[in-house]
């Protein structure tokens, strides 16, 4: 994923950072997110709960040759922090929200600016499973990508004068040729 800096990196030689996760449930809308991050912080009048205990490893690899690229699994171990007077733990185990097979989203904070807009979005995967013990929880989650679950038709013509040849794959607004293979 090729990442598009805010202004705000602009001629920065120092730059302060921490990670923001936004951990989605239910129906994934702006708002139905937990926060987390390596340190407390509000932006945009979320607090993000400094409880993240391992640093977040992303990896990206592309493969010229054989057309392929790559991006790694992301491991997040929080604290098991308390949350509305229970441990969070029971919030993703008993709660009413729903997090696993939902968003997750990570930015990069600079400065610790309050702007959301500023922040730099680094990373967008799927909650794929839980663990945890008293003090610890692990998040294992994927790497997600709009085209993830798309497969693209191959479909082949058959008959004497074109065969073995793919039927086109068409995009946006266009007008389907109703006449058959070899007309229109």
């Amino acid at each position: 994923m090729s990442l598009e800096l805010t202004y705000y990196f602009e001629n920065k030689t120092i730059l302060k950072e921490n990670w923001l996760f936004q951990l989605f449930y239910d129906d994934e809308s702006t708002s139905d997110f937990i926060g987390f991050s390596y340190y407390d912080t509000t932006v945009e009048s979320i607090d993000y709960k400094g409880c993240v205990l391992n640093k977040a490893s992303i990896q990206e690899s592309i493969d010229l040759e054989s057309s392929t690229a790559k991006t790694s699994n992301v491991s997040l171990t929080l604290a098991n922090f308390d949350f509305n007077g229970n441990e969070f733990s029971r919030q993703l185990f008993n709660g009413n929200n729903k997090y696993i097979n939902r968003k997750v989203k990570i930015f990069i904070q600079p400065d610790d600016t309050p702007d959301i807009d500023i922040c730099v979005l680094i990373y967008t995967g799927r909650l794929e499973q839980i663990s945890h013990n008293q003090e610890k929880i692990n998040l294992s989650i994927v790497a997600q990508r709009p085209w993830d679950k798309i497969s693209i038709p191959s479909t082949k013509t058959s008959g004497s004068d074109n065969d073995n040849i793919y039927f086109p794959v068409s995009y946006g607004d266009f007008i389907e040729n109703t006449e058959g293979v070899g007309t229109g």
